[in-house]
């Protein structure tokens, strides 16, 4: 089956379902992958997906499964244990599976790839915006998911100060340089420019990577 890399994401949900459903059908074991960042419709696909009956995982609803691919893209993690995150899955989106294509492309050449286009501006206000609006509770699960990774034992050559390192590096878009979490240097009109020409690559990349 040929990949799909860009599909943009229709505002009409009827549309939406219908172009998903075409992907579905001529799939089967993990059968779409979203490749966009977060804050670019994740969850909008999310809800797409799970209408039309598929099992979703947006990591961003259930972060307890991002520490084993934490661990392979920014630790000394297995790639068998980060793939086998998608077991009970048809579908899959959001941080850090959006860094995980390759991967996938050899280990389920079946997957349909999907790619929400996003107006580089209106994604960083978008991210500002949540932290501003929900500053504490995305520290608060982001400290859950740094101990989740503890407790799952999958790091066992690091320190906690590693573990924690690698799990904070892994979210909130910091592997791009991104600084959304400091409320001054999200401001930065550096940091911002760094941030950006991060999310302009990988959504270059995307395309040109997967046929």
């Amino acid at each position: 089956h040929s990949h799909q890399p860009n599909l943009s994401v229709p505002n009409n949900m009827e549309r939406l379902s219908a172009l998903l459903l075409l992907l579905w059908q001529s799939c089967s074991g993990l059968e779409v992958l979203v490749v966009g960042p977060p804050r670019t419709g994740t969850q909008t696909m999310d809800t797409a997906l799970q209408t039309l009956g598929m099992t979703s995982l947006h990591t961003g609803i259930h972060m307890n499964v991002r520490p084993p691919l934490c661990n392979y893209l920014f630790g000394n993690g297995s790639l068998q244990a980060a793939l086998d995150v998608f077991i009970d899955y048809e579908a899959a989106m959001d941080e850090p599976l959006h860094l995980f294509y390759e991967e996938v492309m050899q280990a389920y050449p079946q997957t349909k790839f999907v790619l929400m286009v996003a107006d580089p501006e209106t994604w960083y206000a978008s991210y500002i915006r949540l932290y501003e609006e929900t500053q504490d509770t995305v520290g608060r699960i982001m400290s859950k998911v740094r101990r989740s990774l503890r407790g799952q034992g999958s790091l066992t050559t690091e320190s906690d100060s590693e573990m924690d390192s690698i799990m904070h590096h892994c979210g909130a878009v910091n592997y791009w340089d991104c600084e959304f979490e400091d409320p001054a240097r999200r401001y930065d009109p550096e940091v911002k420019a760094r941030c950006l020409d991060s999310f302009n690559h990988h959504m270059a990349r995307v395309q040109q990577v997967i046929p």
